[in-house]
This record gives structure tokens, sequence and C-alpha cells, in this order.
């Protein structure tokens, strides 16, 4: 086809070319002659920015002969008339969806990878984080490539990898103007692009104008599809483009809290060099505020000792004053007067000082500032120290054993998030990140009385928003009440690995709320309830406990758990005196965390353990009382169930009670029929027999294949705490003291 075009290309390369349209009239009267099926390709059509060269297209379109097929490929969609194409039925479009990688075909596609062939479970895992994007596929096969560690690279490839962030910026970011990257780096923070909502965000009249343009460019659909919207703050930091960052953060940090969004704030704020910061108060400011809403106090005096020598701004100061007065508020102080009325940050400032009353044991105070925290959230708008509060209150109903009013408040307290249980628990609403204090609080009332799935439902619910929170002092209470919901379950070894993790974890964190030897207190109680009473035991002998230690009702947690150890031995007598010491400092509440009833359980079976049956009756009656109004459960099965199990069966037949009162005694007898006893010590006071898990039988494998603990905790996809953890029950189990040890004996045992 020599001559097609001729005449068109004579005409443009006059020395005074005519109209565009002189030339595609020629260059159609050559098409129409033609008899052959042709196709015209355009490539890279976005790059094209001449509105004469679209309407010349156009054009060409509405004219061109049947016989001529026109595709054109762009990373936007063109200017050119598709309504009346596709009236017409001339048009057949490829959109993102269609482009995507089928199952199928990326089972086909990464097949051919050695490393991935047969493994279909981890194609699908590259095709949900790509999306079956192809590129991103692509981009997964080079980082494989290049690292080698299949399951290495499955958990770090996310929209924050060097590879897609270094594609973004050349391929996307970079292609556009200075106008549309400044109205994404502001509206980067948003879940939704709204043409009003973007004008509020930054400040421009003309949010519906490059709202088109941007989905006219497919930016909206990137951002969505492949996790840009979350990721905006990332690629400016990874490109150090720090006083860009600075500036979004400053502009958007305020509704990342009010969003729940703190664990994200902070991680964009802690990349941030100093100097940036320095320079920013306004952003240091709220650096601080979110290290109030994270519990993370410890973390706040060097922000604030720089705050008071380098600012000028009155303003400034007062609000480092004010959160100086909050951090140091204690039950002999008032801070409550510290807490500005009418402030945006008035809830925060109100929830910060309810834990810290809280923290010191004033249950009273902590609750009144919760209940002004709610209030105020709901007036200036910040959700998230409102929900945040409504779980403390709840909380505190708990520990005073008022399981009906917890729950009630539990479920306002979802209402201020628009959302209620069986909405979260369906997944039908995802709540803000501040409701997992609320959803552990349900967990935990669940748990009490008995309804362990559905407690369990809740409290992993409620780990996984406190992850995204990151609150640490929430996330080892939820640790720790799912551990116990396990354990009552029969999943010991998943409780006794969740718990562990759960300490590691705290030794890691900033935690002013609980104290380290709680942490360690609680880990011993698990133990106790996995049927680990030695672990338990070998915990009480290193935490510096006796029984003439004038500071028990000032360590009431640790007390606690050691009265159910020595309960849980066979020593009844130190057990009825440091348990009675225990109820006799108690009032409404028996510890900072947990109910008096528990306390009164333990004294009541310790004393009817050796012999004392009359003493045991009121304190158990007492328990009774308090319980049946409530609908406890739990605390009868989890305290040395078979002596429990005895003094209740004895109270029922030497007892004339109410029917209610005997109601539920026979209600207790029934369920710990069916609750397995695991807190009694075999005989001769050892752990269970010499057996070893499936999972402790995995790790010592690949300790016979020479892995060190970091590469057995690689390999099994844990930590490497959990790894030393297993080692040393396998070391207990096996009564051996070294690696090799450990191998040769298990073989020896026919246990490998």
């Amino acid at each position: 086809m020599p001559e097609l075009g001729r005449q068109a290309l004579l005409l443009l390369q006059e020395p005074q070319p005519p109209a565009i349209d002189d030339a595609l009239t020629a260059l159609l009267d050559d098409l129409q002659h033609m008899s052959c099926v042709m196709v015209l390709v355009l490539d890279d059509y976005h790059v094209i920015d001449t509105p004469a060269i679209h309407d010349s297209l156009a054009a060409f379109l509405t004219h061109c002969p049947a016989r001529l097929h026109v595709v054109i490929s762009s990373r936007t969609r063109p200017p050119l008339p598709f309504g009346r194409l596709r009236l017409g039925l001339d048009v057949t479009e490829l959109q993102a969806a269609e482009l995507r990688l089928t199952d199928e075909e990326g089972l086909a596609l990464l097949s051919r990878d050695p490393r991935l062939a047969g493994n279909e479970q981890a194609i699908m895992m590259v095709l949900r984080k790509t999306e079956g994007w192809i590129a991103g596929v692509h981009l997964f096969a080079l980082a494989l490539q290049r690292h080698g560690e299949l399951e290495t690279v499955l958990a770090e490839f996310d929209g924050s990898h060097r590879y897609v962030t270094e594609y973004f910026i050349e391929s996307v970011w970079r292609q556009q103007s200075p106008a549309i990257q400044t109205f994404l780096l502001h509206t980067a923070i948003l879940d939704t692009l709204t043409d009003s909502l973007c004008e509020v965000v930054t400040g421009r009249p003309d949010g519906r104008q490059l709202l088109a343009k941007i989905e006219q460019a497919n930016l909206a659909n990137w951002y969505l599809e492949h996790h840009a919207i979350g990721d905006a703050l990332r690629h400016l930091v990874a490109g150090q483009c720090w006083s860009e960052a600075a500036q979004v953060l400053e502009q958007h940090a305020l509704p990342m809290l009010k969003q729940g969004d703190f664990a994200c704030l902070l991680r964009a704020l802690r990349q941030l060099p100093q100097e940036v910061l320095h320079e920013r108060p306004a952003l240091l400011l709220l650096k601080v505020r979110a290290l109030l809403l994270t519990g993370e106090l410890n973390a706040l005096d060097a922000w604030l000792e720089h705050l008071e020598a380098s600012s000028a701004s009155e303003t400034v100061l007062v609000e480092v004053a004010t959160i100086r007065a909050i951090v140091c508020a204690s039950a002999a102080g008032g801070g409550s007067a510290s807490v500005r009325e009418h402030t945006v940050w008035e809830s925060l400032d109100a929830f910060t000082l309810s834990m810290q009353y809280w923290s010191h044991d004033d249950t009273q105070a902590s609750y009144a500032a919760a209940e002004r925290a709610v209030q105020a959230g709901q007036a200036s708008g910040l959700r998230s120290a409102g929900l945040l509060a409504a779980g403390t209150m709840a909380g505190i109903h708990i520990i005073r054993g008022e399981l009906r009013t917890a729950l009630h408040l539990a479920h306002e307290g979802l209402a201020l998030d628009h959302t209620t249980e069986a909405a979260v628990l369906a997944g039908s609403h995802q709540p803000n990140p501040a409701a997992g204090s609320i959803l552990m609080a349900l967990g935990a009332i669940y748990y009490e009385r008995n309804q362990l799935e559905l407690a369990q439902q809740c409290l992993e619910k409620a780990l996984e928003l406190c992850v995204q929170l990151g609150r640490e002092d929430y996330l080892f209470a939820v640790h720790a009440c799912l551990a116990r919901t396990l354990a009552a379950r029969g999943q010991r070894q998943e409780a006794q690995a969740l718990i562990q993790a759960g300490v590691s974890r705290a030794r890691e964190g900033r935690i002013a709320f609980w104290p380290h030897a709680d942490i360690l207190a609680y880990q011993a109680w698990i133990w106790l309830q996995c049927g680990e009473p030695a672990l338990a035991a070998a915990w009480a002998q290193t935490a510096d406990l006796h029984m003439d230690d004038p500071q028990i009702a000032q360590r009431r947690i640790e007390y606690w758990v050691y009265g159910e150890i020595l309960l849980a031995q066979g020593q009844y007598v130190q057990a009825a005196s440091i348990l009675g010491r225990l109820v006799q400092s108690a009032t409404r509440i028996g510890t900072r965390t947990e109910p008096l009833i528990k306390l009164l359980i333990a004294h009541a079976s310790a004393l009817f353990a050796q012999g004392q049956s009359k003493a045991a009756l009121p304190v158990l009656e007492r328990a009774l009382s308090l319980g049946q109004e409530e609908g406890y459960i739990r605390p009868f099965l989890d305290v040395a169930p078979r002596h429990t199990r005895a003094l209740l069966a004895y109270y029922h037949q030497k007892t004339r009670v109410e029917v209610h009162i005997e109601a539920y005694v026979r209600q207790l007898l029934a369920e710990s029929d069916s609750a397995p006893l695991s807190t009694m010590v075999p005989a001769g006071g050892t752990t269970s027999a010499m057996t070893l898990s499936r999972r402790e039988r995995e790790i010592l494998r690949l300790v016979e294949g020479g892995l060190s603990n970091p590469e057995i905790a690689h390999k099994l996809v844990i930590e490497t705490n959990t790894v030393k953890f297993h080692l040393h029950r396998i070391y207990q189990r096996l009564s051996v003291s070294t690696r090799y040890q450990a191998v040769k004996h298990a073989k020896t045992l026919q246990m490998l």
C-alpha cells in the first residue's frame, strides 16, 4: 500500500501547510479505496495534550471506513466521542478490571517460576496483594528474583515496597502537573474523593474540575486499586520530600486522629528528620497528642522539653503546660482543672486523665473523666477519644463486677461509631480502630459468662483494631484476654504462644499503664490455666514474693496469681493467708484489673481445701451473691476447679438458700462438670506426661537440621521469642539443657 496517505503527507510538508482537515480528508479518501482489512495502532496516546489533535481524531473515527480498526492504548481516558461510538456499537473498551489477571491466568503465569510452581497458596496471595495488576505481578517476580526467599518477599511486598514506590514515582507521579501533585498530596488522606470534601481540605474552589482531570487520568483508580491512597505519605518519605510530607501531615494529622489512625500517623511522623519537626511546633504538638492517644506517656518528656525551650508562642507553651499537668495527675492530685473546656482536645485530655487516674487505682475519678471525654468527643468530633473513653467506662464496670452495666455501655459506645456488635462481627461495618477497646470489653464480659465462642470473636476483632490503633497497653490486655479464652476452649498451645507474644511486645513498647511485674504475673496465670504449674511456679520464685511482704495490698495482681499458684500446689494454708489479706484490702474491686469475685472464690476454695468448711461458706456466699446477679460463670471454673466444685457441692448439700441462688449453684455445678480441669497439678507435682506437641516436634526437627532460633522463626513465620519459649518447654519435658541433648533424647524416645 505504498500510495496510502501520500497525498495527505505532501499537504502537511508544504511550506504553508493547509488546515489539518484537508490532510485528514485526503487520508480518508485513500482509505475508502482500500479493499483489505487494516489495523491502525496509536500507542501511548496519553502523551498527546493538543486539543486540535483530539478533535481531528474524533472526526477521523466518525468517518473512517468499516475496514479500518483503530486501536488506542492510553493510561488516561482520551477526550473522544465515546458516547456516540458506544451508541453505534463501534467501540470496544478494555478498562483496568478487564486487564487484571484472573486466578486461572495468574496460576498459569506464575507457575512458570520454579520458586512458585506447585505453591498455589503463595500464588493466590501474590494475586490478592497485586489485585491481578500485571505490572505488580512482574514487580513481585523481580523482587523474588533479587531476594530469593519467598516468605520474606510475600511478607514485605505491598504498596510501600521500594519497587512499587519507584514505579509510582517514575511512571505516575512525575507525569502529573504541579497543580495535580499538590491536589493529590492534600487529599491523599481521604477515603473518598468528592468535590465538596476536596475543596474543604485543599481550600481550592475548583475541586470538581481537578477531580475530573484526575478521573480522566485514571489517577483515582490508581490510588484506590493499588493502595496509594494511604501510601502518599510513604512515597513522599521514600523520596525524602520532607517539607511536602510535613505540610501534608500538618493539614491531615487531626483528621487521622479523629479516624483512629494513630499508628499510621506516628509511623509517618517518626520518619521525618528531627530538624524538620523542630522547625514546626504545631506539627510537633500534634505528635505529642498522638503519643497521648497511643498511651506512650514515657516518650513525651523530650518533645515537651524541646517545645518549652524553643517556642516563643504563648499558645504552644499553654498547650505544653496543659499536657504536663494531665500526665502528672494522680489519685492524690486534681488534674481535672487542667482539662480546658470547649477545645478540640478536651476529649483527648479527659481520656488521658482518666487512664492516669485508673493507673493510680482511683477508678471513681477515672470514670468521671471518661464520661467527660465521651461527651466532649461527641461535641468536638474527636470520635476516637470518645470511643476509647467509652471502652474505659465499660472496663471499670467490669472490674467492679457490674457486667450488665458494662454490656449496656459497650453497646452504647459502639453506637457512637454508628455501628452495632452484630454488624462489626459480621464484617458489614469496619469500625474506627478506637472501638477496639469496646470490643475488648465485650470479649471480657462474654468470657466471664462462659460464652467463649462469642468472646473469642470479639477479642479477635479487638486485636485487629488495637494493632491498627497502636496502643501497646490495649494490645497487651487483648493478648491476655484472648489467651485465657483460648485456654478455656482447650487451645493451650495457642494460648501460651499468644501471651508470650503479648509479653514480648510489651517489653519492646512504651507502656505506662501496665507495670512489668503485672505483665509477667498474667503470663504466669495463663500458664496455670494451660496446665503448666511448673512454669508458673518458676515465675513465683523469681518474682520476690513471700508471705510476710508488707506490700501485698500494693502488689495485688502478683499476689492474686501467687495465691492461686499456692492453691494449685496444695499449699492451702499459705494460699488462704495471702488471699484473705487481699480480700480484706479490697473494697468494691479486687485488683486494678480483676473483680473482687475472683479473690473471694480463690479464698473460699483455699479455706475449704484445708478443712475450714464453716469459714469457707460465708466467703463463698458473698461470691455467689455477686456472681448470680451479673451472670458470672468462669471464675468458678478457673480457680482450682476441683476444690471449687467440691465446695459448691458441699454448699448445695448443707445450705438452704433462696431459689435464684440454688438455681445458680446448680448451673455452676453443671458447667463445671463439662469444663476441662486444666489447673490441677498431676500426680507428683510435675508437668504433663513426656510428650511433644506437633509444633514442638517441628521445631526440634529444624534444630536437628542446624537452624538457629531466628532461622526457625523465619521458616515457621513466628517470633524468635516464641521459638525460645517452645525450646524452653522442650527442655523441661525432656529434662535436658542443650539443643544436642534434646534432639538425641527425643530420638531415643522415638519422638522424632
